[in-house]
Parts: C-alpha cells; sequence; structure tokens
C-alpha cells in the first residue's frame, strides 16, 4: 500500500519521521520513496539482502515497487505505530 496524503497528514508524517541506515528498516514500517511522479510514503513488504551486499526493498501497492540501496543509506522511515498515528494507515489513507 503506498499513501498519496493531505497535505496536513505529509506533514506530521515527514515532522514524525526518523532517518537512520537502511538495515534499520522492517517489514511492515513505512520509507519515504522517490520516484518519477516525486516521493511518496510506502510499506514495506519485504526486505531482501542482495549477493552484492545491498538491499532490496518490496513495497505494497501498485505495480509491486522496489527500492534498492545500500544498508549504511539513510532511510527516511515511520515505524507502522507512528504511521497509525500520524494517519498514513486507517481512516481512509
Amino acid at each position: 500500500m503506498s499513501a498519496r496524503l493531505d497535505r496536513s497528514v505529509e506533514r506530521v508524517a515527514a515532522s514524525a519521521a526518523r532517518e537512520h541506515p537502511a538495515r534499520s528498516v522492517r517489514v511492515g514500517w513505512w520509507i519515504y520513496s522517490y520516484g518519477a511522479a516525486g516521493g511518496s510514503w510506502a510499506q514495506v513488504a519485504a526486505v531482501v539482502a542482495l549477493p552484492d551486499g545491498r538491499l532490496r526493498f518490496d513495497l505494497r501497492g501498485p505495480g509491486k515497487q522496489s527500492v534498492v540501496t545500500a544498508p549504511s543509506y539513510p532511510a527516511t522511515y515511520l515505524t507502522a505505530q507512528t504511521a497509525r498515528r500520524v494517519g498514513l494507515v486507517g481512516g481512509g489513507h
């Protein structure tokens, strides 16, 4: 599931987000993913360690997107609990 948000939810999510190395992200958490149409929040469905040492985050939503990154590269994320609190999930988002 990915989320297109109204501005108020986007602001609250951005202020609640944390940035840590990508290796910290877990399944069920939400990451801010940059794409061709700009950025959006998407829930992590799987975290896969690739043979070359990078990580692949498989995201829920249309097109089953994936993001590949180095484990030490910063990732902007929300835990599942924080995503619910700020309105990314529930209430029609």
